[in-house]
């Protein structure tokens, strides 16, 4: 009994083995043995080099969508496809499949040493164009505040006691190309933008105020941007304009001493200022950058100059006891707008449309 359980055991382990090859042997076989699509588009091919036009349709038009073709071998597919209607003079389909080989491939371009001229001006006959591209963005900016009007207190001839500088922060949004024409674009974007403005004015009593403003904003900058060149990297121009909404804003004051020690007087906390700014202020911009392609879409760094054409200021808070820089510091605002220049990268992501722009082929 023992020796014949052995010998059950053995057989089974023999038969496990026997099955197991045979799978693996399968598998193997599977990998090493084209697909029926890609046995066919050989033979499309061959058909085609011996003139046999009229067997490529028969033999590749299903597998041209097949998911067992690669990209490579789809492209080849609507090749053959479309040099074997344009062979047949057959326009309206030879059309037809170009338009779909663009639909699949934008970035698609015939071998102009070995394709055929009717085929190479087919191809030229349409336009592939991003008609909408979408990204993101980030960059940093440096704004400078520009006086419209200066106020001091017991003075207010608008003579100039205030010297602004030049103040750096951080930004980061959403951007979206409109093509208008094939090179000309409707440029929107949507920003959240922190800023920061510096400014000393002079006070009573030898003293000056330093004061440091930090804003937040949701910024909307329209612009028409023209693209130059058509390689892969590209420069382009923008001019356009926008609005910002003030989020937030706070001061900090110091009042210090004009003397050798720049003695501090007095320094507070923080003041929340967002009730005396105006909510919704305007700019006009004008731009400048590059576009590298990348994909289907392209890496660019845009700069930008913004000139403010809004007095940020609220004429009708200027002077309120509430607001305790006139009372604690002897500061009074000056009607102020905002100068900035922008400097963002980013990746926008192309959504292409395929267009004919010809209605007849003249074969030569």
């Amino acid at each position: 009994m023992f020796i014949k359980n052995i010998l059950q055991k053995k057989r089974l382990k023999n038969t496990i083995v026997v099955f197991m090859s045979f799978v693996c042997f399968g598998q193997i076989v599977a990998q090493n043995t084209p697909s029926s699509c890609s046995q066919s588009l050989k033979e499309a091919q061959k058909a085609y080099e011996k003139g046999n036009i009229e067997l490529i349709k028969s033999k590749i038009e299903n597998c041209v969508s097949s998911t067992e073709f690669s990209k490579i071998e789809q492209m080849q597919a609507y090749r053959l496809m479309i040099l074997s209607f344009l062979y047949l003079d057959d326009q309206k389909n030879a059309e037809k499949w170009m338009n779909d080989l663009l639909v699949f491939e934008p970035d698609y371009k015939p071998n102009k040493l070995l394709d055929p001229i009717e085929y190479i001006k087919l191809y030229e006959s349409f336009n592939v164009i991003p008609w909408i591209s979408a990204g993101l963005s980030i960059g940093v900016n440096a704004s400078r505040a520009r006086n419209v009007w200066d106020y001091n207190v017991g003075n207010s001839d608008g003579n100039n006691t205030t010297k602004n500088s030049t103040g750096f922060s951080i930004n980061l949004g959403g951007v979206a190309d409109f093509n208008l024409k094939k090179k000309l674009f409707l440029t929107t974007e949507v920003q959240l933008v922190t800023r920061a403005l510096k400014a000393e004015k002079a006070a009573f009593s030898n003293s000056k105020i330093t004061v440091l403003e930090s804003q937040t904003l949701l910024e909307v900058p329209l612009s028409l941007k023209y693209i130059i060149g058509d390689g892969k990297l590209k420069p382009y121009i923008r001019v356009g304009g926008g609005i910002n909404l003030n989020l937030s804003s706070s001061q900090s004051l110091n009042r210090i001493k004009d003397d050798e020690n720049a003695t501090v007087e007095y320094s507070g906390p923080a003041v929340d200022v967002k009730s005396s700014r105006n909510a919704i202020n305007t700019f006009a911009l004008v731009g400048a950058g590059l576009m590298f392609k990348i994909g289907y879409g392209h890496l660019f760094i845009d700069a930008r100059y913004q000139y403010g054409l809004s007095n940020l200021v609220k004429q009708a808070g200027r002077y309120e006891t509430v607001n305790s820089r006139l009372t604690s510091y002897g500061y009074i605002e000056d009607d102020f707008a905002i100068n900035s220049v922008f400097i963002n990268t980013g990746y926008i992501y192309s959504f292409y449309k395929v267009k004919k722009v010809r209605k007849k082929i003249v074969s030569e």
